[in-house]
């Protein structure tokens, strides 16, 4: 029997190995996967997360083709964001794409879905006592200790624009948080402390006022301040919108004074600003009154909600996720293809660096954060719908402003509209910083 000598197995050596390095690697993702499954069409994977680990894996095994990530229709609920960097680039020759099958829906869902059996009728004494009488019969209330939601830590003092809280989604649309007046806004009667470093009262421990001023309405003496109240206005200028909690109400003389100074203090600094403020009340129990609001009360973990329509059928999210969706840190030729991104507290997508990456044909909503914040150089937004984010649409940074060196990011064809629904101010459909960025042939309307 001849045996081959030591250079024939050296060629073979070299061919097989040249064979595998250069072969193109397809996975398969499925919300009926498992991630115990190799992977294969037949047995898919269940998760993004080990779709990514398992692409590391080959590349560590030598696999250095094109990869197709095919994700197969139905809805991901996301435990964590999906993270990719450097190491899960392609290449231009060998890019890695994560692709919704053609005429499938693929969802990418940073909340927890709640079934209509969760929707419970209210029956604790306090709750009952706090609503009014009209919505008592009509809101629901679900344990989200029991749904499988994480606890949900109360508002900060201030904020604007998203506070990375929960949301609740019904139907695909994002349904609105407690509040006084349910259109419009009212208005300060009589500013009688501008509060911060504006403020004409200091404290015995020798700090400054928060700012108090005085309202006209009979409604706030039926708030329980204990259990957070926050007041969402333009406290001084039309620009700067901004939420703050409250700390006292006194209802004899009709004051309410802040837990924390608003940063411009309250009331027109300037001749020409003497528009009276308006402000808006928000997360209170006590002023869930129509179909559609609820409240979260962080002590208990309760939500409240007054459904907008038989729950029967009806598709509700909480959202959970305070993290991006999607992360692209530092990678390379990575495309995302086909699919929906949505019921998250942070960002849809951020592309952090990197260069030539793209989202494709997406669709991005229901956003606590912007639907997607770009950086680095020549990468894309193109052909996306993006609609009802709680901050701005897209989001387009990089190159150097020093040597004129143009980045050449894109955001191209795409569909941006209802969009800032939480922060009111300076959140645009689209964000052009740096130096050679480009936005074209974008239809944008209902800011």
């Amino acid at each position: 029997m001849h045996m081959p000598g030591p250079c024939a197995w050296l060629t073979a050596l070299l061919v097989s190995s040249w064979t595998a390095s250069a072969q193109d690697l397809m996975l398969h993702v499925a919300p009926a996967g498992s991630d115990q499954n190799p992977g294969t069409e037949a047995q898919p994977f269940a998760t993004l997360v080990k779709v990514r680990d398992a692409v590391r894996t080959r590349r560590q095994a030598g696999v250095t083709g094109a990869v197709t990530v095919t994700v197969h229709g139905g809805s991901y609920f996301l435990k964590q964001g999906l993270v990719l960097e450097q190491q899960d680039s392609g290449t231009a020759a060998a890019p890695v794409t994560y692709m919704a099958v053609p005429g499938e829906e693929v969802r990418l869902i940073g909340g927890r879905q709640l079934t209509a059996a969760m929707l419970q009728p209210v029956t604790d004494a306090d709750a009952l006592g706090r609503l009014p009488v009209s919505a008592r019969s009509q809101v629901r209330v679900v344990d989200l200790a029991q749904a499988g939601v994480a606890k949900v830590s109360a508002l900060p003092t201030t904020f604007r624009g998203a506070a990375k809280y929960a949301e609740v989604f019904y139907n695909d649309r994002p349904l609105e948080l407690a509040r006084w007046p349910n259109e419009g806004w009212v208005t300060i009667k009589s500013v009688i402390d501008r509060g911060g470093k504006h403020s004409t009262v200091t404290h015995p421990d020798g700090k400054p006022g928060n700012g108090t001023f005085e309202y006209e309405e009979d409604r706030p003496s039926n708030w329980q301040v204990a259990q957070g109240v926050w007041l969402h206005g333009y406290w001084c200028h039309d620009w700067y919108d901004q939420a703050i909690r409250v700390a006292s109400i006194d209802t004899a003389k009709k004051q309410i004074t802040f837990a924390a100074p608003h940063g411009y203090g309250i009331g027109p600094s300037h001749k020409w600003n003497k528009v009276p403020r308006r402000y808006r009340a928000m997360n209170l129990l006590e002023e869930l009154d129509e179909p559609g609001e609820w409240y979260i009360d962080v002590d208990k973990q309760r939500l409240y909600l007054w459904p907008p329509t038989d729950v029967a059928g009806a598709r509700f999210v909480v959202s959970v996720l305070d993290e991006p969706l999607v992360t692209l840190k530092e990678s390379a030729h990575v495309l995302f293809r086909g699919m929906t991104l949505e019921c998250t507290r942070g960002s849809g997508a951020v592309l952090s660096g990197g260069h030539d990456n793209a989202f494709i044909g997406c669709t991005i909503r229901n956003t606590g954060g912007s639907a997607v914040s770009v950086s680095g150089e020549r990468n894309t937004v193109e052909g996306c719908d993006i609609y009802q984010t709680g901050m701005a649409g897209i989001k387009l940074n990089g190159g150097n402003r020093y040597s004129l060196r143009p980045a050449r990011n894109v955001a191209r064809n795409n569909h941006i509209h209802h969009f800032a629904r939480l922060q009111r101010t300076y959140a645009a459909g689209i964000h052009l910083g740096g130096v050679g960025n480009v936005a074209s042939h974008n239809l944008i309307h209902d800011c």
